[in-house]
């Protein structure tokens, strides 16, 4: 121990080994005495302290002991990823445990119109979109999260047949007006030679 004065001395019942470490003998709730030692950094070598206290470091913040505390259950991987409505990510642990990971946030523009189109369904907010309304999925106008699903496509099937038959049938009409007007030409050519 330091006296104060920069002096080091031992305190019975500690002694010091031939490696210069302290060791001492502690009774543990009455299971006989165990010896322990204590390696700080610094050794004593008979006559001296090698390394005094330079190899230790005090800090001016109080310390505290964390215990760790066990739930019972082993260690697990992550084996399966499962999203909510509401855009929380569970992820399902191959020891049984399920537990929250993360939470999707979504947002929304007063003037969706103002974004601008880069393609592949991306779009880059600008001043006419307005500001970015942040917030979680399904609440305050923010729309929601559908997990394992393709979105469908939102073209109308019935109305692109009927748009492609109408114009089959113009082509149709178009195709017989130009056979009926070459075959007047070639008449009229006819006649006239």
């Amino acid at each position: 121990l330091n006296d104060g004065a920069g002096n080091w001395t031992s305190q019975n019942p500690a002694t010091d080994l031939s490696n210069g470490h302290f060791t001492f003998d502690a009774d543990f709730l009455g299971s006989g005495a165990a010896a322990i030692e204590l390696d700080l950094g610094s050794a004593y070598n008979g006559t001296a302290w090698v390394n005094g206290s330079s190899s230790t470091t005090q800090y001016a913040a109080p310390s505290h002991t964390t215990f760790a505390n066990s739930d019972g259950y082993s260690a697990g991987d992550l084996r399966a990823i499962a999203v909510s409505t509401d855009g929380v990510i569970s992820g399902s642990y191959t020891n049984g445990q399920v537990m929250d990971l993360f939470q999707v946030g979504l947002a929304k523009f007063n003037n969706p119109q103002g974004l601008q189109k880069e393609g592949s369904n991306l779009y880059t907010a600008t001043q006419a979109a307005g500001a970015a309304i942040s917030g979680q999925p399904g609440a305050n106008g923010m729309g929601g999260i559908v997990s394992n699903a393709l979105e469908q496509s939102n073209t109308d099937l019935g109305r692109e047949f009927v748009s492609m038959i109408l114009i089959d049938k113009g082509y149709q009409a178009n195709l017989a007006v130009l056979k009926t007007a070459d075959k007047m030409v070639g008449d009229l050519i006819h006649i006239i030679t």
